[in-house]
C-alpha cells in the first residue's frame, strides 16, 4: 500500500508542476527555408529575335567548362531540344533571344548533381557561353541546320481533315526515283501514318484528305545509305500521294465494304 500512495504523489506533483524549458513553445523568430538554386545568366551581346520555348529546339553554339575553367563539351550550329536538357539549361535558353550571346552559371543542382557525367564531376557548377542563332518548332529543325526538308506539292488541294501521327490512311501512290524510274506503286493501300519512312511520315501530316500530292523526300529521310530493294543507296525519292481518307482502321474498313458492294451491284 505504501508503494502505491508514493505514486499517487508522485504523479500529483507531476500534473501540478509547472512546464519544463523544454516543454515551453520556442520563442524567437522561425527558421527561414533556404533559397532554392537558380541560375546566373549575364547577357553578352543582347538578342532581338524571339524567346525559345519548351517545345521548341534551338540553333546553338556552346562552350562548357567547369568552374575553374576546364572546357568539358563544345559545338558549333546543333540543334538542341529545349524541354529535354539538364534543368538550368532549359531555364538559360527560357530567358534569351535569338541573336544574342550568353554566358550561363548552372549550380550542380540544376546540372549534373553529385553523380556528375562523363568528364563532368559530381557537385561541379557548370558555365556555357551560348550563341542563339535560332529557335522555332522541331519541323524547322532541319531548316536551321541547313539540310534539305520534304516538300509537299498540292496538285489538287484537299478539302478534308489532316491526319495525325496516330490514324491510319487509304491511298493511292505512286514512288519514283529522281530520274522517273517508278519503283513501287499502290491502290487503295492502308497505312498507319507513324509506321512509315520519316519523309512520308512529315508529308502526310501536311496533306488534306481528298487531294493529290506530289511528295519530295530527301534521302536521309527515307532510306538513306542503306537504300532499300530497288532504292539505290543515298536516293531522294518523288512520291504522288492521293489521300482519300484519313481515320480508325475499323471506318476505313467500312468505306471499302461500301465501296465493294456499290461495285458489285453496279449494272
Amino acid at each position: 500500500m505504501r508503494m502505491f500512495s508514493i505514486c499517487l504523489t508522485l504523479l500529483a506533483v507531476a500534473l501540478s508542476a509547472p512546464a519544463s524549458a523544454q516543454d515551453a513553445p520556442p520563442s524567437g523568430p522561425a527558421p527561414t527555408a533556404a533559397a532554392a538554386p537558380s541560375i546566373t545568366l549575364e547577357t553578352l551581346t543582347p538578342g532581338t529575335g524571339a524567346t525559345p520555348g519548351d517545345n521548341d529546339v534551338v540553333l546553338v553554339n556552346y562552350r562548357g567548362t567547369l568552374g575553374d575553367g576546364t572546357m568539358f563539351d563544345e559545338a558549333q550550329r546543333t540543334i538542341l531540344p529545349v524541354g529535354r536538357l539538364i534543368p538550368g539549361f532549359t531555364q538559360g535558353l527560357k530567358q534569351m533571344r535569338v541573336g544574342g550571346s550568353y554566358r550561363l552559371t548552372i549550380p550542380t543542382e540544376l546540372g549534373y548533381g553529385p553523380a556528375g557525367a562523363g568528364p563532368i564531376p559530381g557537385n561541379s557548377t557548370l558555365v556555357f557561353t551560348v550563341d542563339l542563332l535560332d529557335a522555332g518548332p522541331p519541323e524547322r529543325a532541319r531548316a536551321m541546320a541547313g539540310l534539305p526538308s520534304v516538300e509537299v506539292q498540292a496538285i489538287v488541294p484537299g478539302t478534308g481533315r489532316v491526319p495525325t501521327a496516330e490514324e491510319l490512311v487509304l491511298v493511292n501512290y505512286t514512288g519514283r526515283l529522281p530520274d522517273g524510274t517508278v519503283f513501287d506503286s499502290g491502290q487503295s493501300a492502308i497505312f498507319f501514318v507513324n509506321q512509315l519512312v520519316p519523309g512520308f511520315t512529315q508529308g502526310l501530316l501536311q496533306m488534306r484528305s481528298g487531294g493529290r500530292y506530289r511528295l519530295f523526300i530527301p534521302a536521309d529521310l527515307a532510306y538513306g545509305a542503306q537504300g532499300a530493294g530497288p532504292i539505290p543507296p543515298n536516293s531522294d525519292l518523288v512520291f504522288e500521294v492521293e489521300l482519300i481518307a484519313t481515320n480508325r482502321l475499323a471506318e476505313i474498313a467500312g468505306m471499302m465494304r461500301r465501296a465493294a458492294a456499290e461495285a458489285n451491284t453496279a449494272p
